[in-house]
């Protein structure tokens, strides 16, 4: 059984917070915890642009957006997030592909 959701608190840490909330989607904050430390109240879209590199450099672009997308479900429970919603664009809608995409790519696809 899952502690309740109303324990979550701005000043709590994501790792803190992960471990807290019943949603199926925590087990995508578990690198977010080992990557940030700070608050969730002070998270900002900068430290959504760092994830998104440095994670896309081990992992697939959907595999970065989910992680995003449960980050945002978190701070958004809270009533945080609003503006790492707004300015928050996932790598799909973007077109992008991962570091580590392009790297298991054919190599004759990489040099093109």
């Amino acid at each position: 059984m899952y502690p309740k959701n109303e324990e979550i608190i701005g000043t709590m840490t994501i790792k803190e917070a992960a471990a807290l909330w019943a949603d199926p989607r925590r087990e995508h904050l578990k690198r977010w915890g080992e990557t940030f430390g700070v608050p969730l109240q002070e998270l900002h879209p900068g430290h959504v642009v760092t994830y998104q590199k440095d994670r896309g450099e081990e992992v697939t672009a959907s595999q970065v957006d989910a992680e995003v997308g449960a980050l945002l479900a978190l701070l958004k429970q809270i009533g945080l997030g609003d503006e790492i919603e707004r300015r928050n664009q996932s790598l799909a809608d973007a077109g992008e592909i991962t570091i580590a995409e392009f790297n298991s790519l054919p190599e004759p696809a990489r040099k093109y």
